[in-house]
């Protein structure tokens, strides 16, 4: 046996596994907006237009190219299209307070987001 699968035993053995990440505190807001300092600018790879391939964290709307309303709409829409990951994010974020970035080029959009993602689950 190799000595990382002998870790790898060891791990398991005193409980130690990779579960569910545990929400934060509800009085903790969750940032949901887009990333700053960042360009999110979708690049051509064959993907349909507008949107972006690569997310900086799971709540960041991949609808960059849409007007800031219907970028927040298509996201709701395309996340209850993926029934397992909508009821992971829905458990992260129920209950909490949503906030955006505050950089002026994407204030519209990540304050839709945030409008759109409290609408309730």
């Amino acid at each position: 046996a190799s000595a990382a699968s002998a870790a790898s035993a060891a791990s398991a053995a005193s409980g130690a596994c990779l579960g569910p990440p545990v929400p934060p505190p509800l009085s903790q807001p969750i940032f949901v907006g887009l990333t700053s300092a960042v360009d999110h600018t979708p690049k051509p790879s064959g993907s349909a237009v507008g949107f972006k391939q690569r997310l900086h964290h799971p709540f960041e709307t991949p609808f960059v190219s849409d007007p800031a309303e219907l970028g927040a709409s298509r996201y709701r829409v395309w996340l209850a299209s993926q029934p397992l990951f909508h009821a992971w994010v829905a458990s992260q974020l129920q209950g909490r307070t949503l906030v955006g970035g505050t950089e002026k080029k994407k204030r519209a959009k990540d304050a839709a987001h945030v409008r759109r993602l409290m609408q309730g689950w």
